[in-house]
């Protein structure tokens, strides 16, 4: 009989690891497979052809995720054929998507620009979904020549849910050459020739989803991505070049010299012409792939009060060499996808301009809430001109650090009132140097940064220049604490220029992604407290802790009656890889932890 039971059990236990091995992971939904084949034609045509067959896991993945499919074209040049969308449902019966399930539409970054009201979006709409159905989806996009001047791409290979098997395929015709590259990701291409075409053929597995985590890259540096082209960065940026108009007409040139009448200083001229290319100037938010890589001459940029991106940056140069600036637009690309033989304009990460100064070249962008030179904020990226020439971002910041310093001294009252000064030290990314030179009084903002408005007396601007600051205030305030009983809690202030400038939410135990700052960190505070004989201070603070990612120390001490407190945080990393997010963490919680930041007073 006891045999009888083990064997059973046995089958049991068999049972459910067969079925265990067979279980869908975790997620919504999962692609079976994606294929994606391009196809650059001997006569410049490209065709370009998808498929997927996704399977639906969840109720949500069907009515929110995946119940339908979008598709961007141009009908002017390309033409769109959907071969197949087909659902296999869960007993197998299959459904094709009927006529009135494709649908076009206009896409939403067209929206208020007729230059591109001629882009359509089909909409496919797939039917007969449930939770374990299958859809079967395939189309074509044919370009016509001419529409796209090369063949490139940047792919990155994670979808919002695991794809179980991905192949990407390239056929390129004799005569040309394909340049690729290939980022955290070992596969090697198998390359073949059929007829007049090499064919270069990837074959992906197991690629995972998507990371939900915040602060992730925006560069996607640490997934999978395949970057290919037939031409190289100086063609790719020459078609730009040839595909411009430039010129300004004499409406123009009256209106910008009647804006200008009058200013004197080269930040407020800039400042004036930024602003009219970033707020009155509407933002048509059209990717340059839907546009052929075509663009419109900036006297109809100017007349229809509309631009793309790329456009409004060019016009930004423009306006300014028209005020006697010396300016350049720049192409930032992260360091990991540039390659000089692959010219591909899908992978680079801010359109830039270079602007002189006072005899010193800055980088500016059309960002309203730009504080300081740029360069202080790419770091790690290879930046080129329209002629693919390379521009040296740090050359002129090269030995400044990204530093915050405050230190406060104080002294209190029996009833919690406090009275002194406040010095402030700002270098870096954090300086607010334009503002400053717009304006000496902004420097009450870094004052702010620390402490209300209303508690600052005074404050006076000591000294600065693009690299740093000085400034310093009188601080008055009534009753700094809140009173528990005969306990008094005060809470130890921090900037909202370091650390918290990067928006951080609670730090979970376990990252599957690598998190980013807005910079890296160099923080410290110093405050000295005088407190009145009768008020004691309850809990002294101790703590330290160094790693390969910096270090922190808070300190909370009496001597004599003066309390000293002193808060320190180094993270010398802006790229916080995942294998080094726990040491990150391990700062960031002692940083943050509640009980470190509070003091503890008692009459």
């Amino acid at each position: 009989m006891k045999k009888l039971n083990i064997i059973a059990v046995l089958g049991i236990l068999f049972i459910i690891s067969s079925c265990t091995s067979n279980r869908e992971p975790d997620t919504d939904a999962v692609f079976k497979s994606i294929t994606k084949e391009y196809q650059l034609n001997s006569d410049g045509s490209i065709d370009y052809q998808y498929h997927h067959e996704l399977k639906y896991l969840t109720h949500y993945s069907f009515n929110r995720a995946y119940g339908e499919t979008f598709v961007v074209y141009n009908p002017l040049h390309q033409v769109l054929d959907v071969v197949k969308s087909e659902t296999t449902m869960l007993d197998g019966k299959k459904v094709e998507s009927p006529a009135n399930a494709l649908n076009e539409i206009l896409p939403h970054f067209a929206a208020g620009s007729p230059e591109y009201n001629n882009l359509r979006e089909m909409v496919i709409t797939h039917v007969g979904l449930e939770v374990g159905a299958t859809v079967n989806l395939d189309y074509n996009i044919k370009s016509e020549k001419g529409y796209y001047p090369y063949l490139s791409e940047n792919i990155v290979l994670s979808e919002k849910s695991p794809v179980n098997n991905q192949k990407i395929i390239v056929k390129i015709p004799e005569g040309k050459t394909l340049n690729y590259k290939l980022l955290n990701s070992s596969v090697k291409p198998k390359i073949s020739k059929k007829g007049n075409f090499t064919i270069y053929t990837w074959r992906f597995g197991n690629i995972t989803a998507l990371s939900h985590d915040y602060n992730v890259p925006h560069d996607g540096s640490y997934l999978p991505r395949l970057i290919f082209s037939t031409a190289n960065m100086n063609d790719a940026l020459a078609n730009i070049k040839n595909n411009i108009d430039l010129n300004l007409n004499d409406n123009i040139k009256k209106t910008i010299k009647e804006k200008l009448q009058g200013v004197e200083k080269p930040i407020e001229k800039i400042a004036i012409i930024k602003n009219i290319v970033a707020n009155e100037i509407n933002l048509i938010s059209v990717p340059i792939e839907f546009t052929g890589y075509k663009m419109n001459s900036l006297n109809h940029v100017w007349k229809s009060n509309r631009a793309s991106l790329i456009e409004k940056n060019f016009l930004f140069v423009e306006l300014l060499k028209l005020s006697g600036f010396d300016a350049d637009i720049l192409f930032a690309y992260p360091e990991f996808t540039f390659d000089k033989e692959i010219g591909n304009l899908k992978t680079f990460g801010y359109y830039l301009v270079k602007v002189n100064i006072d005899g010193r070249d800055m980088i500016l962008s059309l960002n309203s809430k730009q504080k300081n030179d740029l360069a202080f904020n790419l770091d790690n990226g290879v930046i080129v001109n329209i002629n693919g020439e390379k521009f040296d971002a740090n050359a002129n910041i090269a030995d400044i650090e990204n530093k915050i310093s405050f230190v406060t001294s104080l002294k209190m009252n029996i009833d919690g009132n406090v009275k002194g000064n406040m010095k402030a030290e700002i270098s870096g990314a954090a300086n607010p140097y334009f503002d400053l030179l717009k304006d000496k009084n902004n420097a009450k903002q870094v004052i702010a940064s620390m402490t209300k408005s209303k508690m600052i007396n005074s404050f006076e601007l000591q000294n600065f220049d693009f690299s740093a600051c000085s400034v310093t205030a009188d601080i008055k305030c009534k009753k700094i604490w809140k009173e528990q009983g005969n306990y008094y809690f005060l809470n130890i202030p921090n900037s909202s220029l370091g650390i918290k400038a990067s928006h951080l939410r609670a730090l979970e135990e376990n990252r599957t992604s690598p998190l980013i700052l807005n910079s890296t960190i160099d923080e410290t505070y110093k405050f000295s407290i005088e407190l009145p004989d009768s008020i004691q201070f309850v809990n002294p603070i101790n703590i330290e802790m160094k790693n390969d990612i910096g270090n922190v120390i808070i300190s909370c001490k009496l001597d004599s009656n003066v309390l000293l407190i002193e808060k320190l945080l180094k993270i010398n990393k802006k790229y916080i890889a995942v294998e080094d997010y726990k040491n990150f963490k391990k700062l960031i919680d002692i940083w943050n932890k509640k009980t470190n930041n509070e003091l503890i007073l008692k009459k």
